[in-house]
């Protein structure tokens, strides 16, 4: 599909990004807690044939707080539902970012019927959003998302601030490699949850020694959690379900590849 006829709703850290590589990108403004939002003004002007929703409270911290629940689950888990109807009554194919914070396991790598770990309100609302598409819609999970710009949203910016780092392997997915995999899944028809990320997993510690150019302190994952004040998951993520469609370059290069680019703090 050109991406002439892809409609992305939501200018945050992943939408942006989209927009840098010369996608039609809504600010996120008129979708959120918005009632007098018309998503068929929407068909009229720019009339898809695919919109991507990229807006969500992605601030775990954020979502923690009580007053700021109700706000979090209209955006994370009205909203799509939303969406999902809309496309699907006029017949545009529905893509919705969802999170691949679902899973709480490292045992093993988590494959897209896993059982669900809502573990804290950001992955409740989260949850709720998944509910609400229809067995036609696309569902991307990312995990810790990561590129090379200077933001606060990027995972290898954070971890510049970090002193103690965890051992446990997870799954992180960079932008990049986001953008080409819903792309490419676009392309191949596909619908149903698909589990996005670059191939291989790290631990934060061998991440932060690349991001900092030194050997790093260790934290346990419960430590981490008490000092964080918040529920803090690791998982791996199997990929064997999206790699029909798209090839995820290996972790550690696009790592090395994001922090050669990327400016220091």
């Amino acid at each position: 599909m050109k991406k002439e006829k892809i409609l992305v709703l939501g200018n945050g850290y992943v939408g942006s990004a989209f927009a840098a590589k010369g996608y039609t990108v809504l600010s996120r403004k008129e979708f959120e807690y918005n009632e007098k939002k018309d998503f068929r003004k929407l068909m009229r002007r720019y009339n898809p044939k695919c919109i991507i929703n990229c807006i969500g409270r992605t601030n775990t911290r954020w979502c923690e707080e009580s007053e700021n629940f109700m706000e979090a689950l209209y955006v994370n888990g009205n909203l799509p539902y939303e969406l999902s109807g809309f496309c699907n009554y006029v017949g545009v194919k529905f893509v919705h970012m969802s999170t691949g914070c679902l899973y709480d396991r490292t045992d093993v790598s988590c494959i897209e019927d896993f059982f669900i770990a809502a573990h804290c309100n950001y992955t409740v609302t989260k949850w709720v959003g998944e509910k609400g598409c229809s067995e036609q819609d696309l569902i991307i999970r990312p995990r810790l998302l990561f590129d090379s710009r200077n933001v606060e949203n990027n995972l290898l910016v954070r971890l510049q601030r970090f002193d103690k780092f965890s051992d446990v392997l997870d799954s992180l997915t960079s932008v990049h490699v986001l953008i080409s995999a819903t792309k490419a899944l676009i392309d191949g028809e596909a619908s149903g949850i698909f589990n996005v990320a670059c191939d291989g997993n790290m631990s934060m510690r061998d991440i932060g020694e690349i991001v900092l150019g030194h050997k790093v302190k260790t934290i346990e994952v419960n430590e981490l959690r008490r000092r964080a004040a918040l529920y803090l998951v690791n998982n791996r993520m199997n990929l064997d379900k999206l790699r029909p469609y798209y090839s995820p370059p290996n972790l550690k290069d696009e790592i090395r590849q994001a922090c050669f680019h990327m400016p220091r703090l």
